[in-house]
């Protein structure tokens, strides 16, 4: 179940075992774009687990660079926002190693840049 307070209309989140987007929600019910179904309860929708394919698919690009003749750490880039995810973290913005599922990063992205994270793929 997802804290409805975590929630914003563009996340991503998993109802019955599909990803579907938050199209609205109200005290009661969260909308999602599924044909199927007009609204559901807080407590059947699910965070997504924040993998490698979604962060392809939001734009990130993977590097494992060499600088200075020795080997960086493998890293996610969202370069033109500045924002860099290695093994050990989000370097810049270290709080975002607490970032595990879509929704979150969504949110974060939105507060950090003023605008959504859309999927590219």
């Amino acid at each position: 179940m997802i804290d409805p307070s975590e929630l914003r209309k563009g996340n991503i989140v998993e109802y019955n075992g599909e990803h579907a987007k938050v199209v609205g929600f109200d005290e009661e019910y969260v909308y999602l774009n599924i044909i199927t179904v007009d609204y559901v309860g807080f407590n059947e929708v699910f965070p997504v687990e924040l993998t490698e394919k979604f962060l392809l698919d939001f734009g990130f690009e993977f590097s494992n660079d060499m600088e200075n003749g020795r080997a960086t750490y493998d890293e996610w880039t969202f370069k033109d926002y500045g924002l860099t995810k290695t093994k050990k973290g989000f370097e810049m913005y270290p709080f975002l190693s607490y970032v595990k599922t879509i929704h979150k990063l969504q949110n974060l992205f939105y507060v950090l840049c003023e605008e959504e994270l859309k999927l590219t793929n």
